[in-house]
């Protein structure tokens, strides 16, 4: 703290320096305070002689360099025990040379313990100065006052492995408070830990706490950082989707000794951030930098190629972790339950989504767009990203990072019209502005709304929230747009629109009854309003002509490992704001945790909900971190002896690397390599 105001320099500081406890500095700060009292001397000893006095003259009104100096000159008998506390002869011999001078020939004279390969700046004297004051014959300079050293610029300047500051410390020093000097490799380290105690003093009250930085652990910053003997909790997260990731990162965050694991089945990481997202929307993808720099956190592991429930069961997890956080999606899609629905022509939108955006799984998909007419069951984003994909230039295609196989089949359809088909009706669609924008804007389509399903609905909609209004009124605008009126929608070649109230009841066959051919649809009216509002069939039925039936209806999650609890009429596992009901220890997180709804951020806020009770569960007791867990070290045994190899981050930046080469080949942002054996060929598994 000796680069502080005095009345900065907190209390605690100097009363862990009072004579005679000594002691108590080895424990928690041993390479810290001999390191600080290493660089605070060096400032002492270029003083004005009478340095003793000096620190005598100001007395309360010192800064703490000072006081520690005139502590070690009032215990300078205690050098013969230097070493059993921590406190070698190299580094107080020059703290002491300044309160009590030395002759030269003293072992503890400074000039025999100042590193000579420090430059002068450092060194804060010139080689003229490098010799002590009382040596015969030599001329003395003025006493030159050495530069600052600055823990915050220090940290952009430290050698390849030393230790990361402490966020706290780092974003409470300001920029401007020290200059920058340039610090010889081997001592950068040193210096990097002997100013933590000064930085420690520099934070606010609010950070480091009253009482200082061996104040029990109550969750401030600088505190937390430096009590190093709090036990550290393992926490396993399966599935390294958003949700995953999102739990993963509040809990790095909020809580400086966690350590958590991140398993995936796939080598990859990212679900649906991956596999779901549409190609044309890059800028959502935007999110992977952010859990990117989560997964290289030094308290977080990634592990793909490791499928729960198969490769490692729950129970084992929940030996090895104190926490364990299941985040692994929906894997299914919801069945329609109708006649027909297995021909051929017949795609869930999971499937058909997971084919264009290269999920490995669905690689083989090879749909038939031989058709010109598809119909779509659902009234989603999902099902204006199949719409806008299929009606889409291959011009604004060929710039995305959709596979190179989906873009070669695409290329050779015949689609030119999609209807998109929900049971309820326009005050009840899923999907959002944004996206209907970009379908009623598509280059070389033209939107087509029937008027008359927006009857009344200008009124209906004054009292609905902002959103949903928005939403209504750019669909009546639409509606009642005359084709004439934009010239390049009047002349496009491909058409879309929205079929209101009707549900599906039968997939009709061709004549051979060997693939779709349209679909039997019952019209409904709708009992009560809102999002409430049910769709109730009226008996009256009509026939879609279509080649090409994709199924929208939403997505669905599975149940993991038969020891976790699930819920099949909804799909999720049951739980109580993440903590899964009747399994201390067990929680869950995302869609599996409130089911398929919602967009990221949603996800966001959820997962952040979950991380939150963990972290609560751990302040309160609830789990036992006082009993040591392996993590990994007991899952890399059991995968080890199931022959199973883990595929870590590194592995992952090493597939991702390749498939920017690939696509930079091809003018894309990347090729996505979509068969799992050849990307564990290419890390050499």
């Amino acid at each position: 703290a000796s680069h502080l105001q005095p009345r900065e320099a907190p209390p605690w500081l100097h009363q862990r320096h009072r004579p005679g406890r000594l002691q108590h500095l080895e424990a928690p700060f041993p390479e810290p305070l001999r390191l600080h009292v290493r660089c605070a001397s060096r400032r002492a000893h270029h003083n004005p002689p009478g340095g003793a006095r000096f620190a005598e003259e100001r007395g309360a009104e010192g800064g703490s360099a000072h006081r520690v100096l005139h502590v070690l000159g009032s215990v300078l008998p205690l050098l013969a025990a230097a070493p059993c506390l921590g406190l070698p002869v190299a580094v107080v011999g020059p703290a002491l040379h300044a309160a009590h001078p030395l002759p030269p020939g003293s072992p503890l004279h400074p000039r025999q313990h100042i590193p000579a390969h420090w430059p002068p700046h450092v060194r804060g004297r010139s080689e003229a100065q490098a010799h002590p004051p009382d040596e015969p014959g030599r001329a003395q300079p003025a006493p030159q006052r050495p530069a600052r050293l600055g823990l915050r610029p220090l940290a952009h300047q430290l050698p390849r492995g030393a230790p990361p500051l402490p966020r706290p410390v780092r974003q409470h020093v300001p920029q401007d408070q020290t200059r920058c000097v340039p610090v010889p490799e081997g001592e950068a380290a040193a210096l990097q830990r002997g100013h933590l105690l000064r930085q420690a003093a520099a934070l606010p009250a609010a950070v480091r706490g009253a009482d200082g930085p061996r104040a029990p652990h109550n969750g401030a910053g600088a505190r937390r950082w430096l009590s190093s003997r709090a036990p550290a909790p393992r926490v396993c997260v399966v599935g390294s989707g958003p949700a995953g990731f999102y739990t993963a990162q509040h809990l790095l965050k909020h809580h400086d000794l966690a350590q958590v694991d991140i398993y995936e089945k796939l080598p990859v990481p990212f679900g649906l951030v991956r596999f779901g997202v549409a190609p044309d929307h890059p800028e959502v993808k935007n999110v992977i930098n952010t859990f990117t720099q989560t997964a290289r956190s030094e308290r977080c592991a990634y592990y793909g190629n490791v499928a729960v429930g198969r490769d490692v069961t729950v129970g084992e997890l929940r030996q090895a972790y104190h926490a364990v956080v299941l985040s692994y999606g929906a894997e299914d899609n919801r069945i329609l339950g109708i006649p027909g629905e297995n021909l051929p022509g017949v795609y869930s939108a999971r499937a058909f989504v997971g084919w264009y955006n290269g999920l490995p799984e669905n690689r083989d998909l090879n749909p038939d767009l031989s058709c010109e007419t598809a119909l779509i069951l659902g009234h989603g984003n999902v099902a204006l990203d199949i719409a806008r994909i299929l009606l889409s230039p291959l011009d604004l295609l060929r710039k995305t990072d959709i596979t190179d196989c989906s873009l070669a089949a695409l290329a050779c359809s015949k689609v030119k019209r999609v209807w998109l088909a929900g049971r309820r009706g326009p005050l009840q669609v899923a999907f959002t502005i944004k996206e209907l924008r970009e379908m009623i804007n598509l280059p070389g389509t033209q939107p087509v709304l029937n008027p008359a399903d927006f009857t009344g609905l200008e009124n209906a909609v004054k009292d609905a929230p902002r959103p949903r209004k928005r939403l209504t009124e750019l669909m009546i605008k639409t509606a009642l747009q005359k084709p004439g009126e934009v010239a390049a929608q009047a002349a496009a070649a491909r058409q879309w629109g929205l079929k209101f109230q009707r549900s599906p009841q039968e997939v009709l066959p061709t004549a051979d009854g060997r693939r779709a051919r349209g679909v039997r649809m019952a019209l409904t009216r709708l009992e009560g309003s809102g999002e409430s509002a049910k769709a109730i069939p009226t008996g009256d039925v009509e026939e879609l002509e279509c080649g090409l039936v994709l199924s929208s209806i939403g997505y669905r999650s599975l149940p993991l490992d038969p020891a976790v609890p699930f819920d099949t009429q909804r799909g999720i596992i049951p739980n109580s704001m993440g903590r899964v009901e009747g399994a201390p220890g067990l929680y869950c997180s995302g869609w599996v945790k409130r089911g398929p709804t919602g967009v990221i951020i949603t996800t966001m806020n959820d997962s952040f909900d979950t991380a939150q009770s963990v972290l609560e569960d751990l302040q309160g007791g609830m789990l036992d971190v006082s009993v040591s867990r392996e993590g990994f070290g007991a899952v890399g045994s059991i995968l080890r002896s199931r022959g199973v190899r883990p595929v870590s981050f590194s592995d992952w930046e090493k597939i991702d690397a390749a498939e920017v080469v690939r696509g930079k080949a091809a003018g894309k942002p990347r090729e996505k390599i979509v068969d799992p054996q050849e990307m564990l060929q290419l890390i050499g598994h």
